[in-house]
């Protein structure tokens, strides 16, 4: 078969070994595959197509299969947007007191790193278990304007995102990953390993660029590690 992977049958009979849930099935499809083998109907277990295309509504629309599972990469592409979208954000509320304490807890580490005194503008607050996650920006004191050029590692001319990652502990917020000055947001290249064992709530309505969010990959990584 062209362009398959000399490992893709290998990751085939890895899941021909069959599915317990809709999402355990699909997520074995997705993760074990990579939507990197060009599979058939045969290597695809019958009863799993029929289990996502009729949750999906696909079935009642009358959508022939076989036309999406000839090729992979077409399929894995429906099936991730159909699916993720239908994956619920999994997010806790902050509460104003809590919210201040985390950024008054950001606050002095910003400053640090950008070499002078800083007010964080916050785009996205996301709370989970005691995690955070901050994605925003950097501005001046009111009345001042930011000279980049103190900063660390921080490009005058580029893009700058703020990612912060925190923990609140008995002691209280602690910073755990900062970034003051991203050109590209540091969401698209999160490491599972690290980044996943985490909350996932903390990642919600952060697109990765891949039809998903990093939300859903992490949802996906903890499922796959529990199997």
């Amino acid at each position: 078969m062209a362009g398959r992977p000399a490992s893709c049958g290998k990751r085939v009979e890895a899941f021909k070994g069959g599915c317990g849930t809709i999402f355990e099935c699909f997520w074995r499809y997705a993760l074990v595959n990579q939507g990197r083998c060009a599979i058939n109907n045969e290597a695809f277990p019958r009863l799993c197509i029929r289990m996502h295309f009729a949750w999906l509504g696909l079935k009642a629309l009358k959508i022939s299969i076989r036309p999406l599972i000839r090729n992979c990469s077409h399929t894995m592409q429906r099936l991730l947007t159909l699916l993720f979208a239908l994956i619920p954000t999994v997010t806790q509320a902050i509460t104003p007191s809590e919210r201040q304490d985390l950024l008054n807890a950001i606050r002095p580490e910003a400053s640090r790193l950008a070499g002078q005194a800083v007010r964080i503008k916050v785009d996205t607050l996301n709370y989970q278990n005691n995690w955070a996650v901050l994605v925003g920006q950097l501005v001046p004191p009111q009345g001042k304007t930011l000279d980049w050029r103190k900063a660390q590692d921080c490009d005058p001319n580029l893009d700058k995102m703020l990612w912060v990652v925190a923990q609140k502990q008995a002691s209280g917020w602690q910073v755990q990953e900062i970034f003051i000055c991203s050109p590209e947001p540091v969401y698209w290249y999160l490491v599972p390993e690290e980044a996943f064992v985490r909350p996932c709530g903390i990642y919600a309505g952060l697109q990765t660029g891949q039809g998903a969010t990093a939300q859903q990959e992490c949802l996906a990584f903890q499922a796959k590690r529990r199997r």
